[in-house]
């Protein structure tokens, strides 16, 4: 069972962006005689439930109901599986735009660590990155994406990856495009999967299109909802976005770059930019006076 279990795991971790195949692996462990051992009915289910998520299938409280039979089957000793199926509930409510339990499951799921996990404390703390980027709390989130990247080894290149670009999204809407750029740069050598490769290529789109240095988009596809996100960066860089309703924090607010891009654009917009010290500058329409990095959302200390 544990050699069975442990494959299980190992072909979630490898998999973990060819969703539909996943998928599809997920079903058939979970009709099988394997799904009666604990480990691999819990394993399972994370991969059902994340890559339904990721292709647009299921019911999100079909599939955390699915996630709490999984970790109630599971002995005291499984600790590390009991952190994986915590944080997979967390990284759902989050996506759903459930910030508050998403964090509730954080604290849980590090209550139970205890210290003893660093990869999955290291994943908490990117999850509670997501939930205050989700919110628009920049400064806290930017901290949590600090923190998750230096608990993360070097051998944890994919979650190295993820953290970094989602961490460029944040400074791409804060306006700190030197930052941006950092970020880009340290990840361009290492994208791996399809997600990567696309929503590096979709980022590095608005950034050009933000500081005024053109860049040609990808075409590349991740085959998932994530796709929205990717299209609504890529229209910062020029064309209208149509907005979805999606399972997804970063389609959220990818899009809510690509409206104010487009508002600005149709002269429909005052666009406000807010300085470190709670200074703003204020000017209209996009023209020339106005420039289209001015449409970035910061944190001001104090009211305009």
């Amino acid at each position: 069972t544990l050699d069975r279990s442990s494959a299980a795991s190992d072909v979630y971790k490898r998999q973990r962006w060819d969703h539909p195949t996943l998928l599809a692996l997920s079903d058939s462990l979970l009709r099988s005689d394997l799904a009666k051992s604990p480990e691999v009915f819990a394993y399972a289910t994370v991969a059902k439930v994340t890559s339904g998520r990721a292709l647009g299938r299921g019911d999100g409280n079909a599939g955390d109901a699915q996630l709490a039979e999984a970790l109630k089957r599971l002995s005291t000793s499984s600790l590390t599986t009991a952190c994986l199926v915590i944080c997979t509930r967390a990284f759902l409510a989050i996506h759903r735009g459930d910030e508050a339990r998403g964090l509730a499951f954080i604290d849980e799921g590090l209550a139970r660590s205890n210290g003893t996990m660093r990869f999955f404390d290291a994943l908490f703390h990117l999850e509670r990155a997501r939930a205050f980027h989700s919110r628009g709390v920049f400064i806290a989130a930017d901290a949590a994406y600090a923190q998750a990247q230096s608990m993360f080894a070097r051998s944890a290149q994919r979650e190295q990856q993820e953290t970094s670009l989602d961490r460029a999204l944040l400074a791409l809407e804060r306006g700190r495009y030197d930052e941006v750029g950092e970020q880009l740069a340290a990840t361009a050598p290492h994208l791996a999967t399809s997600f990567e490769r696309a929503w590096h290529g979709a980022i590095a789109a608005a950034h050009g299109a933000l500081v005024g240095v053109p860049v040609t988009p990808t075409d590349e596809a991740t085959g998932t909802i994530e796709d929205h996100a990717c299209a609504a960066l890529r229209a910062v860089a020029g064309g209208v976005f149509t907005a979805v309703t999606v399972d997804s924090f970063r389609v959220r607010r990818a899009a809510l770059l690509a409206e104010r891009a487009n508002a600005v654009r149709a002269g429909a917009a005052t666009v406000v930019a807010w300085s470190l010290d709670g200074s703003a500058v204020r000017c209209g329409a996009l023209g020339s006076t106005c420039s289209l990095s001015l449409i970035h959302i910061s944190e001001p200390t104090r009211p305009y």
